[in-house]
């Protein structure tokens, strides 16, 4: 009887404890809460077709920085709305949201890693069975039509900006040599000996893959194996097939690919940025 009374005292304990972590927060699906931080009513509310911008940073269910450089440092928002394309919680919180408004959206771990846009393994300090918080601030809410507007400018500014990013790279590290092939830029550390391989060729390299300020987003240096494929398909970007088709077996290149051969005006988020250049360092293994 006493282990009893016990057993539904701590059960008790713990309910309680939930629910204080929980309050203020309104659920959402079984999986997603949302708590605003500052709720203001400016008439613009998120709906389907419109576009959202904002600032958002996640952080564990503790509200400590996650181990993971984007989410460590927060990222911007500017998402679609879908609802019938995504029908997540994360999606439903931000259809709840209004523009001014700042809030948490409070989910699980496990769902959230999984969601399309943020998809990538669990960080260290985040448990698969607790929950993250999503600090967000919406900034601005726009319809179909000033979307496609926004869209137009945004594309004809950041392409200005893109080149003139990699062109100032180029500058500041004294690369001078003419680009290669649709506009790479190749520093080759050791030429190898040998043929080139040829486009449907299989190849063996050890690579790391870096933005050209400084961030890596590839490397297969620390495994024992090297990454196998066939040059000319899409295992890698393009400017870094048209590299490797420039080197020879034994080689080691520095490869510099601008946005539009690497991964475009699109990028890959949240890892890689709308029109990001891309620095390749390539050790060309074999060639099968």
């Amino acid at each position: 009887m006493i282990r009893f009374l016990q057993f539904t005292l701590l059960l008790s304990v713990l309910a309680s404890c939930d629910s204080n972590s929980m309050k203020g927060f309104t659920p959402v699906t079984s999986d997603t809460y949302l708590k605003y931080i500052q709720n203001i009513d400016t008439g613009i509310k998120a709906g389907e077709g419109y576009f959202m911008l904002g600032y958002a940073q996640v952080l564990n269910q503790h509200d400590s920085l996650i181990d993971n450089p984007f989410f460590r440092d927060g990222f911007y928002l500017q998402v679609p709305l879908r609802e019938q394309n995504d029908s997540s919680g994360f999606m439903k919180a931000l259809f709840m949201l209004s523009s001014g408004d700042s809030a948490i959206i409070r989910i699980k771990a496990s769902t959230f890693f999984q969601l399309p846009a943020f998809s990538q393994p669990l960080p260290d300090n985040v448990d698969s069975l607790s929950f993250v918080n999503v600090h967000i601030r919406i900034d601005n809410l726009m319809n179909e039509d000033q979307t496609r507007i926004w869209i137009d400018e945004k594309d004809n500014h950041d392409r200005a900006y893109a080149y003139k990013q990699f062109y100032e790279y180029l500058r500041l590290n004294g690369i001078s040599e003419e680009p290669v092939g649709s506009g790479i830029y190749m520093q080759h550390e050791h030429e190898g000996s040998g043929k080139f391989p040829l486009y449907g060729s299989r190849v063996a390299i050890h690579f790391m893959g870096m933005t050209i300020t400084g961030n890596e987003i590839t490397n297969s240096y620390p495994g024992v194996e090297p990454y196998v494929f066939e040059l000319g398909s899409e295992a890698v970007p393009q400017g870094m097939n048209e590299g490797i088709s420039r080197m020879k077996k034994g080689g080691k290149a520095r490869i510099i690919v601008p946005y539009y051969l690497a991964y475009g005006k699109d990028g890959m988020p949240p890892l890689i940025l709308p029109y990001t250049h891309m620095v390749y360092i390539v050790e060309l293994i074999d060639i099968y």
